[in-house]
């Protein structure tokens, strides 16, 4: 079980405000996976704004519940941003790539068919 999660509002820190504020963001959101996700759940900082989470033997609704928990904590941080996220679930015969990019593909789903990124997994 992985989750693609892209960090909304990021980008537009970048534009209005110092590189200082949008890493406060990311470690913001870094800390609130760490805190809601076990010990040894890989995360994973994939690009600017983006993080991937490996989570063995979890199940989807149990992740997206986790989850869930997380984008409420951030929404209710003064100026934390939100959290967008992809999920898949490996399946026999799957590439790492192919896992990654499923993930991301659910993510744009979940966006309205809007990616924001520009390493968007669906190009893979």
């Amino acid at each position: 079980m992985i989750a693609y999660v892209d960090v909304i509002g990021s980008k537009t820190l970048d534009e209005s405000q110092d590189h200082s504020t949008r890493d406060e963001l990311l470690r913001c959101v870094a800390a609130r996976m760490h805190e809601h996700l076990r010990a040894y759940d890989l995360i994973v900082r994939l690009g600017a704004n983006e993080f991937l989470c490996a989570m063995s033997s979890m199940t989807l609704s149990a992740a997206r519940e986790r989850f869930g928990e997380i984008a409420t904590v951030i929404d209710a941080a003064p100026g934390a941003g939100a959290i967008a996220i992809g999920f898949a679930v490996l399946t026999s015969h799957e590439t790492a790539s192919e896992l990654i990019a499923r993930a991301g593909s659910d993510l744009i789903v979940t966006r309205g068919g809007v990616s924001t990124t520009d390493n968007s997994p669906s190009a893979t």
